[in-house]
């Protein structure tokens, strides 16, 4: 399980399935394709004011110059990650942290 934090403000929880270096590669992509990532998809329905279709479309609507936005945004946070004993309890604590740090860009 995975926590991304911008200016010390725990903003984004996630699980990483069977392989966190997977997750986050799909994070931290540069490419014009978010469809891969609802972390960067959320960053530019925030950012962007996009809707969650264009952000996610594929293939790419949005312009290189607007993903250049979301990669910026998401190039000065920082991330943390734990690893729990079972998939049952990486999402125990997912869920704890989603209702007790109310991360801003994870879905409701």
């Amino acid at each position: 399980m995975y926590a991304w934090f911008r200016d010390d403000e725990c903003v984004y929880v996630g699980l990483a399935g069977t392989s966190l270096r997977s997750r986050l590669s799909a994070h931290l992509a540069t490419t014009q394709d978010l469809s891969r990532s609802t972390l960067r998809a959320t960053v530019a329905v925030h950012q962007l004011g996009v809707t969650r279709v264009m952000a996610r479309s594929r293939p790419p609507i949005l312009s290189a110059d607007q993903v250049g936005v979301v990669n910026e945004w998401l190039r000065v946070c920082d991330v943390a990650w734990l690893t729990c004993p079972t998939k049952l309890a990486a999402a125990a604590l997912e869920k704890t942290l989603r209702q007790t740090r109310l991360p801003r860009l994870n879905l409701v």
